[in-house]
């Protein structure tokens, strides 16, 4: 069936590059800023709260945004990957909170039980930044993947914390544009026209997003979790992300791939002896 799929959304980008370069520029653009699917599991942990926050897309629509917290102690904000959700962290948050920590999630806007059909970078930075903002002593920042990268990007504009621990994370704007233009079979004229629509939504030249552009993130303790065996985001990545970060600890896994590293019992004791 993915097959199936995947070689629809290659004949419908060829097609309408054949037709219009401009709508082939919206048809990636779309696919982009869309996540194509959406889990809609609920995080449940004990005692938790739930609320929803209303907040502006970047494409003008008020949208709501649901926010999960548990425990007691030092504040743990955790910041899920792309077609993902606050779910994905139901074994990591749950040791946290035994551990001695509040966690703090949410999920992305398109994205678990938040609403909405699209979303992107401008947007998550944001978000990340008003959650931050919300608490007076937050302990730490966990990013998985795309949420590692949004996490990045809200330290390169400012968003001041104390400690990151990135799982899983891409570190340039051309690695994760790169991907998706792969995928759906587009040529370089549509990856131009892509990168024009996401300097307009960031106001700003792509690659200023690429952590390498990042001046801040050395000033911030941290930690990189990254397989060596992954495949949605390879191992190179981690390597590239050590390089410009020297505060940061490197941990390396081998075959736990993408997502399983969040659920693993060595890493998350690994995690949970950084913090305390």
């Amino acid at each position: 069936m993915k097959s199936i799929i995947l070689k629809t959304i290659r004949f419908i980008t060829k097609l309408l590059e054949t037709i219009s370069g401009r709508l082939a520029g919206i048809w990636a653009s779309k696919l982009f800023f869309s996540p194509h699917k959406k889990h809609k599991k609920s995080l449940k942990l004990e005692n938790m709260k739930t609320e929803w926050i209303d907040f502006t897309s970047t494409f003008g629509d008020t949208e709501r945004c649901k926010i999960y917290q548990a425990g007691t102690g030092p504040t743990v904000l955790m910041v899920h990957g792309w077609e993902g959700s606050a779910y994905s962290y139901s074994v990591l948050s749950e040791q946290l909170v035994n551990a001695g920590f509040r966690v703090l999630l949410f999920d992305f806007p398109a994205h678990g039980q938040s609403s909405g059909t699209k979303t992107n970078l401008e947007e998550l930075q944001r978000l990340i930044k008003q959650l931050s903002s919300q608490e007076q002593d937050l302990h730490a920042i966990i990013g998985h993947s795309f949420g590692a990268f949004a996490t990045s990007y809200a330290i390169a504009l400012d968003l001041n914390v104390k400690q990151f621990i990135s799982i899983s994370s891409p570190v340039d704007m051309d690695f994760i544009v790169d991907s998706l233009c792969k995928t759906i079979g587009a040529s370089p004229i549509t990856r131009q026209r892509l990168i024009t629509k996401i300097e307009a939504i960031l106001k700003a030249p792509y690659e200023f997003a690429s952590i390498q552009q990042n001046k801040l993130i050395s000033n911030v303790k941290g930690m990189i979790i990254h397989d060596q065996k992954d495949k949605l985001v390879p191992y190179l990545q981690a390597k590239q992300l050590a390089n410009i970060w020297p505060n940061a600890t490197f941990v390396t896994t081998n075959g736990l791939g993408h997502s399983r590293i969040l659920k693993d019992d060595t890493v998350i004791d690994k995690i949970i002896d950084y913090l305390k």
